[in-house]
């Protein structure tokens, strides 16, 4: 009853207008605005480790989605004293008590909820919305980088991680950027296909970076994942031959966007029982509905499923505006992907491509 209460409480609908350009004779008009919905529930998890968060940069209309799935828990030796109390006088924790806002007590530490809460708080106060775009992915990159320098400066977080999904969407650029780590996923649809997905960080899917069996992998690093934020023990077996293999570099997308296409980003707890055009699906047969009411369907639809996993849907429908963009602005309606970097590789791509 209380995830399905939260739900309620989240559920909410945003639609940035860009009240604070209007009165910029010379501010350039939106090819869109975004309106954004999300839902989430704990499912059958004993804790809810998911954070997810959208906000919007009023001055430049600009918004960013995150979803981050957590995992793990705290390196419990630190926490036993001969009292028999943990938790009583440790400076570090009652700095994390400080960092995470959305624990109430040290009993409600867990460290897959505190590095996905740590990581979205990081996001929102140091990436700047402002950066131009010729500099977002790099800029992406670097936050990215500094987010997992945070979670491994706590030696009680050592065994805990998360997932990152970043979308950043500049509506009057008509440019998406999206980052990635882990497993969790986003998806561009248009007229119920799906235009455009990322590709999760999983050992089956990268072979050739690892060099190695999934089955291999799992059982040196003990997790199901390639690449995550945090983690730092399991990363401290990447010696040798394991050199390099589990890692935190995000692969990052600068995507073209225009009116009446939707982005859903979600944890894998809805894709591992949605596949990605049975999600399309549900948009499509729903046009109608607003972002949020699509964030509560597909929710509700993983959770039909089998999994045992915590749930998270962001949804951004891009919607035109009454009065059309600027004739000027025009994206090529050919051109999807702008650019495409693997920061894990040695040689990073940056392409352009048609669709």
């Amino acid at each position: 009853m209380l995830a399905q209460s939260l739900v309620i409480l989240l559920s909410l609908v945003v639609v940035f207008p860009f009240n604070a350009m209007e009165d910029k004779q010379e501010a350039e008009k939106p090819l869109f605005l975004v309106e954004w919905g999300k839902a989430e529930t704990q499912g059958k998890r004993e804790t809810m480790q998911d954070a997810s968060e959208f906000y919007c940069d009023e001055k430049t209309g600009n918004c960013i989605g995150i979803v981050a799935d957590g995992h793990g828990g705290l390196t419990t030796d630190r926490w036993k004293f001969p009292s028999g109390k943990p938790f009583d006088s440790l400076q570090e924790n009652e700095q994390l008590l400080k960092d995470f806002p959305i624990i109430n007590s040290p009993q409600e530490l867990d460290g897959g909820k505190a590095a996905a809460a740590l990581t979205v708080r990081h996001l929102r106060e140091n990436f700047p919305l402002n950066t131009p775009s010729e500099q977002m992915s790099d800029a992406l990159y670097n936050t990215m980088v500094a987010i997992e320098k945070n979670i491994n400066s706590y030696p009680s977080l050592s065994n805990a991680g998360t997932t990152l999904l970043a979308g950043i969407i500049k509506p009057t650029e008509g440019k998406g950027f999206i980052g990635n780590i882990g497993d969790s996923r986003a998806i561009l649809i248009e007229d119920k296909n799906v235009l455009w997905k990322t590709d999760d960080h999983r050992p089956a899917n990268e072979f050739e970076r690892l060099d190695m069996q999934r089955e291999i992998f799992e059982e040196w690093f003990r997790i199901r994942v390639s690449r995550t934020i945090g983690d730092k023990k399991c990363k401290e077996k990447g010696v040798g031959d394991y050199q390099n293999k589990f890692i935190a570099d995000p692969a990052i997308t600068a995507l073209c966007l225009r009116p009446n296409q939707t982005l859903v980003f979600a944890c894998d707890g809805v894709w591992d029982e949605l596949r990605n055009e049975q999600v399309a699906s549900i948009v499509d047969n729903h046009q109608q509905k607003s972002a949020p009411e699509l964030a509560e369907i597909i929710k509700n639809e993983a959770v039909k499923g089998r999994t045992g996993d915590n749930v998270s849907v962001l949804v951004a429908k891009l919607i035109a505006p009454h009065a059309a963009s600027n004739p000027e602005q025009k994206v090529d309606q050919n051109q999807l992907i702008i650019s495409n970097r693997d920061y894990a590789s040695p040689h990073m791509s940056s392409s352009s491509s048609s669709h």
